[in-house]
This record gives structure tokens, sequence and C-alpha cells, in this order.
């Protein structure tokens, strides 16, 4: 609906609960202008915004089978940042996973059993409190892209 957006900056270490750091903001809209040979408009500070993407400690991906339902549900998340670089290797595992095929690469280090999780709760309740924490930290949604945050 007219304008144009950008992103591309990662801030780590601030926590669920830091503000966005106006700087960056600052930052990308100077070097979108020295990009474009066009002015694409004066920025809507209002309209800036972040969303928190939680980390795996490791820093590795979880792929495979879950323990629960290992013949209907599969893993694959995680991806640090570079899920389209490794999108085609974890489609390729996991179309082999369900395929009952060789696997063509070693999947135990990306298990998600290495995390050694024993209370479930634990892990649900961090996972709701980070995504929870994700949606209250956005200042504005531009209303175009709203519903897919649902």
């Amino acid at each position: 609906a007219g304008g144009l957006r950008v992103a591309g900056k990662v801030e780590l270490g601030g926590g669920v609960e830091a503000p966005p750091t106006e700087a960056r903001f600052d930052q990308l809209e100077r070097e979108v202008m020295g990009l474009l040979s066009v002015d694409p408009g004066k920025r809507i500070p209002s309209d800036n915004w972040l969303g928190f993407r939680p980390s795996l400690p490791d820093a590795l991906p979880v792929i495979g089978r879950s323990r629960k339902f290992p013949d209907s549900v599969y893993y694959a998340f995680g991806h640090q940042h570079v899920g389209w670089t490794l999108g085609g290797i974890t489609g390729q595992l996991i179309a082999e996973l369900v395929l009952g095929k060789e696997l063509s690469v070693d999947i135990t280090p990306y298990s998600l059993d290495r995390f050694g999780f024993t209370n479930k709760e634990w892990w649900r309740e961090r996972l709701r409190m980070l995504f929870d924490n994700s949606f209250q930290r956005r200042k504005t949604v531009p209303a175009s892209t709203r519903d897919s945050y649902k």
C-alpha cells in the first residue's frame, strides 16, 4: 500500500524486555538512502517495529522426529537466521525421515534430546513467554502485515 519496507538488522544480548534501538532504524534509513537513486519518502517512526526471534543456546537447529508422535510430527526449526541457506538440506532430511529412507546426514547433533529437557511444562512456559514478549515488544505493526502475526 505504497512506501518501502526495509529490514535487516539483528540486535543481540538485549533480552526480551529491551526496547528497540532507534539508532538501528536510523542506520537502515541512511543505508537505503545511499542505495536508491530515488527518494523513498519520509520514514514514519511510529511504524518502526521489531520482532523477537528466539535462538537456541547452541546455535544449531532442531531436526528430527517427535518422541511423542514419531510417525506424524517432525521438527525442523531454530536455524539461527540462516533458514533460507539451510532450507534445502533440512527439507531433504525431513523428506528422508518421512519416507523412511537412509539419512544423508547424521542428525544426532540436531536432536531436541541434546538439551536434556525433563520438565516439559518449563519448556512450554518458556516458549510461551518468549513468543508473548515478542508480540508485546512490537511498537506498531503496519495494518497490511498485522494479520500474518496471528
